[in-house]
């Protein structure tokens, strides 16, 4: 008797085992024209309609949120989950090469936002978020940590982002109604104005091959952990191959990190039209220690205050150190500085 017990005990235990390890993915698809909320959602055939139905799924690592390819979605995305280390949640399209559009129109203040999530992998989707006015702090895509720890692995790769019509004016210390400059896609892991109770940080952070078109006010941008007693970096950070065109004012900022790396990238055609007291420059780390910028190009930009096409602008001595340049390509600039404050290093 004790014999079986103990049989059927370790029968259920290898059953509970095999069931977890070899776990089949499950792929969740979504199509805004011919969808339906209260189709299954796992089959391509019997897609969702609108992201409402991600607050009642249990996504897991391995699984994929798939939006139909060539489809335009009005609605915003919000996701916050974890995947699993070799096994990301993916966020991507389904059904043809054509990216799905989600596009906004202002409404939202980000068309997707990720928020407290972990090996998760957002890419191949194209993403506007514009308005008939300008909107402060608007993006086009927010990633986002808030009390959360060290969240590892994200990769955002292969992604339009254009036309998010936010303000022109930063944020910081001004009295405008309008002040919180906009972002086409922003990476957060710090709250503005407060200390987090529970520090947040990216451990193993990559965007790659995203192409952004005519978004104001910046391209690529950070915030995090930049004051030096809250020092948390961000480590493992690579930002790469992505185009930021028609962008008027900062093109790439990694803030708060350790030993970035940021190349290979273009910002082109910045257009005039941030106000004359507005500074901005191309790519640039800010509180980030041992980072390389190498081989990046930055043409046609065209602050009025800074105007340094691709620098190193420290605002305080102890923002930055052992900052390495290497191979940097300007042209049809309105001038060229590098400002340092603690060592800097060109190759």
């Amino acid at each position: 008797m004790i014999n079986k017990i103990l049989f059927r005990g370790l029968v259920a235990v290898l059953v509970f085992v095999a069931g977890n390890t070899f776990a089949q993915s499950v792929n969740y698809y979504f199509a805004a024209a011919n969808g339906n909320d209260n189709n299954t959602g796992t089959n391509a055939a019997k897609p969702f309609k609108t992201f409402k139905k991600l607050s009642y799924l249990q996504v897991n690592g391995g699984d994929s949120i798939l939006l139909k390819s060539g489809v335009i979605f009005t609605d915003s995305l919000f996701f916050s989950g974890k995947g699993l280390p070799g096994k990301p949640i993916v966020i991507g399209k389904y059904g043809g090469n054509a990216k799905p559009h989600l596009k906004g129109n202002a409404s939202s203040l980000q068309m997707v936002h990720i928020y407290n999530a972990e090996n998760i992998v957002i890419r191949d989707l194209e993403i506007s978020n514009k308005g008939k006015n300008i909107r402060p702090h608007l993006s086009g895509l927010l990633v986002e940590l808030k009390r959360y720890g060290i969240a590892r692995n994200i990769t955002i790769e292969n992604l339009f982002v254009h036309d998010v019509y936010g303000s022109l004016i930063k944020g910081e210390g001004k009295n405008d109604k309008d002040a919180g400059g906009g972002q086409a896609i922003m990476i957060r892991n710090v709250s503005e104005g407060e200390t987090d109770s529970i520090l947040s940080c990216f451990d193993g952070l990559l965007v790659q091959n995203c192409y952004i078109k005519n978004s104001q006010r910046n391209g690529i941008m950070m915030w995090g952990n930049w004051v030096r007693k809250f020092w948390f970096p961000n480590k493992n950070v690579v930002i790469r191959k992505n185009i930021i065109d028609g962008v008027p004012g900062d093109g790439i900022v990694p803030v708060g990190c350790e030993s970035p790396l940021v190349e290979n990238n273009v910002m082109k055609n910045s257009p005039l039209t941030l106000p004359p007291s507005e500074a901005c420059d191309g790519i640039w780390p800010w509180s980030c220690d041992n980072a390389i910028i190498q081989y990046n190009i930055v043409s046609g930009h065209k602050s009025q205050v800074d105007g340094y096409p691709l620098d190193q602008i420290i605002i305080v001595p102890i923002h930055c150190f052992n900052t390495i340049l290497r191979i940097i390509t300007m042209a049809d600039f309105y001038c060229y500085v590098i400002q340092a404050a603690g060592p800097l290093s060109t190759v």
